[in-house]
């Protein structure tokens, strides 16, 4: 390739780095939309892997926190909870750490908060239908709904922690911006 271009370029320096900077350029991006294509296939695989290991039915939770009251207003409060004390870039440094050195960090308290709710199940995170057995959804059967909701679960994994966790920034700032209804606004 540097050759044709030192051929097309003649004598002209400036001409040939002009040429082999635009070369470089083109190169560099067509291998950076590469790597994404197969990283996002990479990361949708992981994530169907997880989601049928775990038993992780996207529509299954749904279901349950429709549902149940109880569960949704608790996991607001967790999550809540979560982006208030836990900045993104916490959560990034803390999620490269090893659960002894998340234990051992004061910075990490949330996310240690967070871990142990899921290990212990508590009762924010106990009642929900994460694991096996699959639980059936009301009228539609297991076989149809739990590969569903596992292809769901792959998706959203994919599309990474930073997206949600932004996202889910985003939704608590929102709710704590809008007032219920019959409240008079302060000023």
């Amino acid at each position: 390739q540097l050759l044709s271009l030192s051929q097309v370029a003649e004598q002209k320096v400036d001409a040939f780095v002009d040429d082999v900077s635009n070369w470089i350029d083109k190169s560099l991006t067509m291998m950076g939309d590469t790597y994404k294509r197969k990283m996002q296939i990479i990361s949708l695989v992981v994530g169907l892997v997880i989601a049928g290991a775990f038993n992780l039915d996207t529509l299954g939770l749904v279901h349950h926190l429709y549902h149940d009251r109880e569960a949704r207003d608790a996991l607001a409060v967790v999550a809540t909870d979560f982006v208030q004390n836990v900045s993104a870039e916490t959560l990034d440094r803390c999620g490269r750490l090893t659960p002894q050195q998340i234990a051992a960090d004061t910075a990490c308290a949330g996310v240690r908060g967070l871990l142990d709710g899921i290990r212990r199940r508590n009762e924010s995170l106990g009642t929900l239908p994460i694991g096996w057995p699959p639980k059936p959804l009301g009228g539609f059967p297991v076989l149809i709904t739990v590969p569903v909701g596992w292809l769901l679960t792959g998706l959203a994994v994919s599309l990474g922690a930073s997206f949600w966790f932004d996202l889910l920034t985003r939704v608590v700032n929102i709710r704590h911006g809008m007032r219920k209804p019959g409240e008079k606004p302060t000023t």
